[in-house]
């Protein structure tokens, strides 16, 4: 009984210090402060016009090479996804997707993530992502990447 207990705390000790790792990088600037309110707000789903798509479309596609743990697996016109995470992993990946509605397309961004340690971190990135396909800002400072 006492050896399961030592194991439970030792587990919750792990994971919180690992989900206190993960947290979003604190701004240190005004500038910095802005960006993150910014982002945490921006929706991950989201509609620009179909002539913005192309860069849009370049951006996610370099965002997601240079920001995911997972390797790229599918890069359509429509689908730019990762390699899912293995169960427990501390990784990321990504799901970006999007489709036509009139003169406008839709994006979905999500973030592949089954850790729960890393919620704050893949929920900040997805919202990052969508932020900057949408804007072509980013402050790459902010963002984590292993």
């Amino acid at each position: 009984m006492k050896r399961s207990l030592v194991y439970v705390m030792i587990f919750l000790l792990f994971t919180t210090l690992v989900g206190c790792i993960h947290e979003v990088k604190a701004p240190q600037s005004a500038e910095e402060q802005d960006y993150i309110q910014k982002v945490q707000s921006f929706p991950i789903k989201f509609t620009i016009p179909k002539s913005e798509l192309p860069d849009a479309w370049g951006r996610a596609q370099s965002f997601i090479s240079q920001y995911s743990d997972m390797k790229i697996q599918i890069a359509t016109n429509n689908v730019i996804q990762t390699y899912n995470p293995s169960d427990s992993s501390i990784n990321i990946g990504y799901s970006v997707s999007n489709a036509p509605m009139g003169d406008n397309v839709i994006v979905t961004v999500k973030c592949l993530n089954t850790y729960i340690g890393n919620v704050k971190r893949a929920d900040f990135n997805a919202h990052a992502l969508a932020y900057y396909m949408k804007t072509g800002e980013l402050i790459p400072r902010l963002l984590t990447h292993w």
